[in-house]
């Protein structure tokens, strides 16, 4: 009897599940919603807020990553039943799911990282293994090539967006596409058409391409200048979806649109948030007529609901339900507010908070209450960042408004001051007062009116020549008596300097050019021998008392040597003055024998 009814249960799910058909889900709020035809049934996740999703087509689940736990689950569409995947303490950006070998991977741009899990039957939650960490590129949004085995991923590098692709055990990586114009945000892969589809957006431009899956023949299928912030992009058998986070709405494109005149359709526009978005794409439609994908050819629409049912009797909770929760019945649990999970094993503020403590509003939702300093949603913002400038030191006060203690030499409300400017302005300030003050002792109704300065910039120009003129006239009417210029003694001066600069270089050089002179020395070119048989000037008691010999290389001596006029021959007399000596001299040498 037990086993018919476990029968019959198997039976009704199956019906359930061959029944519920959808065109594409999105993640909003703490809740999926399917449409059909327009038409939303929504699907709540008790107590988790479900962010980014894929699909595992073979066995009709619905892959997604839980913002308050950041774990990854899948969700059974037939029996409604969660399970947890991944354990990860890191954002988790996207999702891509392989439904042959059953492989997840995932990213985490903040670590420059992608990761990958084996989910077959069987496998316990992980943490996941790393397949790359990569130094310049940013990987975000997440593609499969099942019959191919790649993956693809976006980096969002700024410096250098593009398209890369690798094996599933990482080898034979490398970008396909570059030179893209915006950040790709998002990317999709369509195996009929064996090609990728990606989103390029920056600020209010945004553009939809696509190429082979090599990156071949680009082709770009919209551009637009709207402020739409696509997001998401997913693909279906017939259309392209985009979601436009600005407006809160899903837009549809053609698949075989190849010109830029269609500019999409407006399908549903929200009041909530929209997140992600995936397309409702048959297996047996993607691989139709593929030669790659043989081997996915057994996993068909009826070989996926066989196997569903061979697991269906689903869990029974009666005996595991915790924290006081009741049972509804036999397979689910009612969790008490604040609680969630299967079994109501854990709490909605769990880790939900960043830096503040959780509570729940009205609604049941998590909310925070942040610390001093803190600020958003879950308390991830620290206001006191980039807020001091010039290396200042940033503290809260009591209005939970953040004040700088300025490094010396700055000033201001951030520090944004440079004191050596505000003393140049103060500067500028002073010399204006006292210009006017000088101004007062005069007839001050008939001067031009002093602006005041109320920045560094002063033009007094237009001021000083009126002031001028003023004093001119009066020096010309006789009225008072005239007061020379703090610029005019300075002109004086400087002149007064440059004049007795002058007489000194003058001095200079007339002084070294007279020691030029005295120091200089005649010397006689050519070598001579003097004749040593010539009486000796030493016998002569009323000249010199040094020999011929001893005079410096034929130089005139320190102390020169002179006979009497009477002995100088006649022929002599007549020189002149000054090279007596030296002829007198050369008439008592002879030159050498040859």
């Amino acid at each position: 009897m037990l086993k018919f009814q476990w029968f019959f249960v198997g039976a009704l799910l199956v019906n359930a599940a061959r029944a519920f058909s959808w065109d594409f889900v999105v993640s909003t709020k703490d809740q999926l919603d399917f449409y059909v035809n327009n038409t939303k049934t929504t699907e709540h996740m008790n107590g988790r807020q479900p962010t980014v999703l894929d699909y595992d087509s073979v066995n009709d689940n619905i892959l997604f990553v839980d913002v308050y736990s950041n774990s990854t689950y899948s969700y059974h569409l037939p029996t409604k039943q969660s399970t947890k995947l991944v354990n990860s303490n890191i954002l988790t950006f996207d999702l891509a799911f392989d439904p042959a070998k059953r492989i997840l991977f995932w990213s985490e741009p903040q670590v420059k990282s992608i990761y990958w899990t084996s989910v077959k039957p069987g496998s316990k939650s992980t943490n996941g293994n790393l397949l790359f960490k990569m130094e310049n590129e940013i990987p975000e949004a997440l593609a499969v090539d099942s019959c191919r085995g790649y993956i693809y991923w976006t980096n969002t590098n700024l410096s250098s967006p593009s398209i890369g692709r690798a094996k599933f055990d990482g080898t034979d990586r490398k970008t396909i596409v570059s030179n893209i114009r915006y950040t790709p945000v998002a990317i999709t892969l369509d195996q009929q058409t064996k090609k990728i589809y990606w989103i390029n957006s920056e600020g209010i431009n945004y553009s939809i391409e696509s190429s082979d899956l090599d990156g071949a023949n680009r082709n770009i299928l919209l551009t637009a200048s709207t402020h739409h912030d696509p997001i998401a992009i997913s693909v279906s058998k017939d259309y392209i979806y985009w979601i436009s986070k600005a407006t809160h709405s899903i837009w549809t494109l053609p698949k075989n649109s190849d010109t830029l005149t269609d500019r999409g359709n407006e399908l549903i526009k929200s009041s909530n948030e929209i997140i992600d978005i995936f397309a409702h794409y048959k297996i047996e439609d993607q691989i139709r007529n593929i030669e790659e994908c043989q081997h996915l050819s057994n996993l068909t629409e009826s070989k996926r609901i066989q196997e569903t049912t061979t697991a269906l009797p689903a869990i029974d909770y009666t005996e595991f339900c915790e924290h006081d929760a009741t049972n509804e019945n036999r397979f689910s649990c009612k969790c008490p507010e604040g609680i969630y999970r299967e079994k109501c094993e854990e709490f909605v503020c769990m880790n939900y908070c960043f830096n503040g403590d959780c509570t729940l509003n009205k609604d049941g939702q998590p909310q925070c209450g942040c610390k001093k300093g803190y600020s958003g949603r879950r308390c991830e913002i620290n206001i006191c960042r980039g807020y001091c400038l010039n290396s200042g030191t940033c503290t809260v006060d009591d209005k939970l408004m953040p004040i700088c203690k300025c490094q010396p030499g700055h000033e201001g409300s951030r520090c944004e001051t440079d004191v050596r400017a505000t003393t140049t302005s103060k500067n500028v300030e002073s010399t204006t007062s006292t210009v006017t003050e000088i101004a007062k002792t005069y007839n001050t109704s008939d001067l031009p009116r002093i602006p005041s300065t109320s920045s560094d910039n002063c033009n007094c120009t237009s001021v000083r020549a009126a002031a001028d003129a003023f004093e001119s006239e009066r020096m010309a009417n006789g009225d008072g008596e005239f007061v020379d210029s703090g610029d005019s003694g300075v002109d004086r001066s400087l002149i007064a300097l440059g004049v007795i600069c002058g007489v000194l270089a003058i001095t200079c050089v007339m002084l070294i050019t007279k020691i030029m002179q005295l120091t200089k020395r005649p010397r006689i070119k050519k070598r001579f021998i003097v004749n040593k048989n010539v009486t000796p000037m030493t016998a002569r008691p009323d000249q010199c008392e040094i020999t011929i010999e001893n005079c410096c290389n034929m130089n005139i001596c320190e102390t020169p040597c002179f006979e009497p006029g009477s002995t100088i021959r006649p022929s002599l007399l007549d020189a002149k003055p000054g090279k007596e000596e030296k002829k007198n001299l050369i008439s008592h040498m002879e030159y050498p024998e040859d």
